[in-house]
C-alpha cells in the first residue's frame, strides 16, 4: 500500500515540474526586474519575501496531491477495490495526506534553498521558520482535505483552493503595497492563514517573538478547528 501512493506521488511530474519550476521561474523574473531598477537593493531581503511570497502561495496550490489522491480513492468507482483490500479505509485517508504534506514540504524546501543559495540570502531562526513552513503544509493539506470530503469533486476543491491562495497573498498586500489605513492594517495581519503564516515567519527572522508567536498561535488554533472538522465529517466517507 505504501508503495502504491508513494509512486502515484512521484510519478506526477508535471506537478512537480508546476510547483517546483513555477515558483522558482517567478521569483527568478521578480529578482531580474527588482535589481535592474535598483541596482543596490538587498538581494537577501529582497529574495527571502519574495521567495516566501511564492513558496506560500504554491504551497496552497500543493493540497492538490491529497485532495485529488482523496477524490481517485473515495468518490470514484476505484473506491470498490479499496473496500475489498484487507486494510481499514482510514488508512488510505491518512497515507493520502501524509504522502501529500511530505512532498509539498520537500517542495518548499527546494524553493527556499535555490532562494538561499541564488542570492546569499541568510535566515535567521531558520530551524523555526522551517517549521512553521512545515506548520502551515499540514493545516492546507487538512484544509484540502476537508474541502474534497465536503465537496466531493476535485475541480471544486482546486477552485476554492486557488482563490484562497491567490486571494489570501493579495489581500494581505504580499503583491502589492495597499492603501494604508486600520481595514488594510488588519488584513495584512488576520485576513487568513496565509498571512498567519507570514507573520509569524518575519517575526522569528526578525527576532520579534511577539508578532512571532501571534501567527503561530492562529495558525495552531486554524488547524486544530480544521482537523477536529475532518475528522468528524470524513467518518461518512471512510465508514
Amino acid at each position: 500500500m505504501l508503495r502504491f501512493y508513494f509512486l502515484r506521488v512521484i510519478k506526477d511530474y508535471l506537478g512537480h515540474i508546476i510547483l517546483l519550476g513555477l515558483p522558482t521561474l517567478l521569483i527568478f523574473i521578480n529578482m531580474q526586474i527588482q535589481m535592474n531598477v535598483d541596482p543596490d537593493v538587498d538581494k537577501g531581503g529582497a529574495a527571502l519575501y519574495v521567495g516566501f511570497v511564492f513558496i506560500l502561495m504554491f504551497q496552497a496550490f500543493g493540497a492538490a496531491y491529497t485532495f485529488e489522491g482523496i477524490e481517485q480513492d473515495f468518490f470514484t468507482p476505484f473506491k470498490d477495490r479499496l473496500r475489498a483490500a484487507p486494510v481499514r479505509p482510514v488508512w488510505f485517508l491518512i497515507t493520502n495526506m501524509v504522502y501529500g504534506m511530505l512532498i509539498s514540504f520537500l517542495q518548499l524546501l527546494v524553493v527556499l534553498t535555490f532562494v538561499v543559495l541564488m542570492y546569499d540570502a541568510t535566515i535567521s531562526n531558520w530551524g523555526v521558520v522551517v517549521a512553521v513552513l512545515f506548520m502551515g503544509v499540514m493545516f492546507t493539506h487538512t484544509f484540502a482535505s476537508l474541502l474534497i470530503v465536503l465537496l466531493k469533486k476535485a475541480n471544486k476543491a482546486q477552485t476554492f483552493i486557488t482563490l484562497y491562495a491567490i486571494g489570501g497573498t493579495m489581500i494581505a498586500g504580499m503583491f502589492f503595497p495597499l492603501p494604508e489605513n486600520a481595514l488594510t492594517e488588519f488584513l495584512s495581519r488576520y485576513s487568513s492563514p496565509i498571512t498567519w503564516q507570514w507573520i509569524s515567519i518575519e517575526g522569528f527572522m526578525a527576532n520579534d517573538y511577539s508578532d512571532a508567536f501571534l501567527g503561530l498561535s492562529l495558525l495552531l488554533a486554524a488547524f486544530a478547528i480544521v482537523m477536529v472538522l475532518f475528522v468528524r465529517l470524513s467518518k461518512r466517507v471512510v465508514a
